[in-house]
C-alpha cells in the first residue's frame, strides 16, 4: 500500500485497497494527480500533515506513502483544526509548519492540545526558520515532540517520523504497562487488606478464645470450692432451723431443763459460727473471681498491685492445685502498676497450668515440685521471673508449636 504521485496516461494504474483521490495539487504539469491508498491494515499509523506549501506538501507524502501509513494533507490551519476537532478519523501524527498565514502553527498546536494530550496525538513541527527560540516555545507550551527543518530529503523525513513512531509506540506501550501494573498492585493491595483484615479478626476470635478458655479453667475451679463453704452453710443453715425449733419446743414447757437448753444453745451457736465463716470464704471466692474475670473480659487499664493480681489468681486456680504436691513461692515486691491486670492474670494462669499440665508428670514425680514467680523493677521496667523445677522442654525450637 502507498501513496504515489503519478502522471494520468492512457495506461490505467492498478492498486489493492480501499483508493481516495485528495485534491490536485498546482505543479507545472496540471494533470498531474495526487492519489492516496488508505491501507486496510489495522495497524496502520494516521499521518495528517498541514502545509500552506503545496510542494513541501508532495515533498513529506512521497516520502512516507513507503512506509504504509494512512495520510491526509490540510493546506490551512484552520482547516487543519477543523479536521482535527472533527474527530472523523484521530490521528496518531500531526506534520505541522510552524509559519502559516493567517492561522498559524503555534495557533493550530494551541487548539488541538485543549483537545488531545501528547499520549493521543503527537506533533511533528515543520520549519525553515532556524531559531531555536521558536522550538523552545513550541516544546515548553504544546507539548512539541521534534522537529522538521526545511528543506529536508526524502531520507530524512523518514527517518525522523519512524524514530518518532516506535518512540510514541513505546510510550503507549509504557503506559499500557504502567496502568496494568497500578492495576496489579490494587488488585494485590486490595488482596492483602482482606487478608489483613481477615488476620485481625482471626487475632481477635484468638485471644476471646484464650480469654475464654482462662475464664472457664477458674469458672471449673472455683465452681467446685465454692461447693465446699456451700456446702457447709446448707448444712449449718438446716441445722440452725432444726435447733431453733427444738429450742421454740423447750421453752413452751413448764419446766425447762437448764443442761438442754445451754447444749441447744451452744449447738446453735457453733452452727452459726460455721455458717458465717463459709458464708465469708464462700463471699471472698466469688470476689476474687469477679474482679479476675472482669479485668479479663474488659481489657480495661486500672490502678492495681501485681501481687494482689498474681495471689487472686492463685486462689481461682487453687482447686486445681489442691490434690497436688506442688509447692507455689511468690516473691514480689509492692509493685503498683497502671495497666490491664486481666491480661496480667492471663498470663500468670497460662504459665501456672502449662506447669500443672506438663511440667510435674505423674508417672515420673518430680521430687519437691515447685514453681517460683518473682517480681522487681529494673531500671524502670518491670521484670517477671517465672520458673519450675519440671521436666522441661525436650526440643526448644518447637517451643511456639501448636
Amino acid at each position: 500500500f502507498c501513496v504515489m504521485l503519478h502522471h494520468v496516461e492512457e495506461r490505467t494504474e492498478v492498486y489493492e485497497g480501499e483508493v481516495e483521490r485528495l485534491p490536485s495539487l498546482e505543479e507545472e504539469q496540471p494533470e498531474a494527480k495526487l492519489t492516496v491508498i488508505r491501507p486496510s491494515l489495522q495497524n496502520a499509523k494516521k499521518i495528517l500533515v498541514v502545509d500552506d506549501n503545496r510542494n513541501n506538501v508532495r515533498l513529506i507524502i512521497d516520502a512516507l506513502s513507503k512506509d504504509q501509513h494512512y495520510l491526509d494533507y490540510v493546506l490551512d490551519g484552520q482547516e487543519a483544526i477543523d479536521r482535527v476537532l472533527a474527530k472523523e478519523t484521530l490521528y496518531d501524527v500531526m506534520i505541522l509548519d510552524l509559519r502559516m498565514p493567517n492561522v498559524d502553527g503555534f495557533m493550530v498546536a494551541s487548539q488541538v492540545r485543549d483537545v488531545f494530550s501528547k499520549e493521543e496525538l503527537s506533533i511533528i513541527m515543520l520549519t525553515a526558520d532556524q531559531n531555536l527560540d521558536h522550538a523552545r516555545r513550541a516544546m515548553d507550551h504544546f507539548d512539541v515532540h521534534g522537529y522538521l527543518f526545511k528543506p529536508s530529503d526524502e531520507s530524512t523525513i523518514r527517518l525522523v517520523v519512524r524514530a518518532h513512531l516506535i518512540q510514541q509506540q513505546l510510550t503507549k506501550d509504557l503506559h499500557l504497562l504502567n496502568h496494568a501494573l497500578e492495576d496489579k498492585v490494587e488488585e494485590r493491595t486490595a488482596e492483602l487488606k482482606t487478608a489483613l483484615d481477615h488476620l485481625k479478626s482471626t487475632q481477635e476470635q484468638l485471644i476471646q478464645s484464650e480469654k475464654m478458655s482462662s475464664l472457664n479453667l477458674m469458672v471449673a475451679g472455683v465452681a467446685h470450692e465454692l461447693n465446699t463453704p456451700i456446702g457447709i452453710c446448707t448444712h449449718a443453715t438446716n441445722m440452725v432451723a432444726t435447733i431453733t425449733g427444738e429450742l421454740q419446743a423447750v421453752l413452751k414447757e413448764e419446766e425447762q431443763d437448764p443442761e438442754t437448753l445451754e447444749f441447744l444453745i451452744n449447738d446453735l451457736i457453733s452452727n452459726t459460727k460455721a455458717l458465717i465463716h463459709s458464708n465469708r470464704e464462700a463471699s471472698e471466692f466469688v470476689r476474687r473471681f469477679k474482679s479476675t474475670a472482669m479485668d479479663q473480659a474488659s481489657g480495661k487499664k486500672k490502678d492495681f498491685f501485681l501481687e494482689e493480681c498474681l495471689q487472686d489468681t492463685l486462689v481461682c486456680l487453687s482447686p486445681k492445685f489442691k490434690n497436688t504436691p506442688i509447692k507455689i513461692e511468690v516473691d514480689c515486691e509492692k509493685i503498683q502498676l497502671h495497666s490491664n491486670p486481666g491480661a496480667y492474670s492471663q498470663i500468670f494462669t497460662n504459665l501456672l497450668i502449662n506447669s500443672l499440665n506438663h511440667a510435674f508428670p505423674q508417672e515420673s514425680p518430680i521430687e519437691n515440685p515447685t514453681i517460683t514467680v518473682r517480681a522487681s523493677i529494673q531500671d524502670q521496667e518491670l521484670v517477671i521471673q517465672y520458673q519450675d523445677n519440671g521436666v522441661g522442654v525436650d526440643d526448644t525450637q518447637k517451643i511456639f508449636e501448636t
